[in-house]
């Protein structure tokens, strides 16, 4: 997952899945199979601040949340994998 940029400072931030070069040897790209993502965003203190469960997305503007200055978490998930990372808006 990529996050850019981070730290935020008064403009966008966005979160991106991004997938690993494709492999022409591999008969199946499992992760590129998966089209439903979940993605959750926690505070510092563990509560819940955006959840989206099921979605088709790859990319979230996180700067359109109106998330308060601070560090977070953010995961995104499939039956495949669990990706997690942190950012901070200042």
């Amino acid at each position: 997952m990529s996050i850019s940029p981070n730290p935020e400072i008064g403009g966008d931030i966005i979160g991106t899945v991004i997938y690993p070069p494709y492999d022409p040897c591999d008969n199946n790209n499992i992760l590129k199979q998966s089209v439903s993502y979940d993605w959750h965003i926690y505070n510092k203190r563990g509560t819940e601040v955006y959840k989206n469960i099921n979605s088709n997305i790859t990319s979230l503007n996180i700067g359109t949340l109106n998330l308060k200055k601070g560090i977070y978490f953010i995961i995104v998930s499939n039956q495949s994998f669990v990706i997690k990372n942190k950012f901070i808006i200042r």
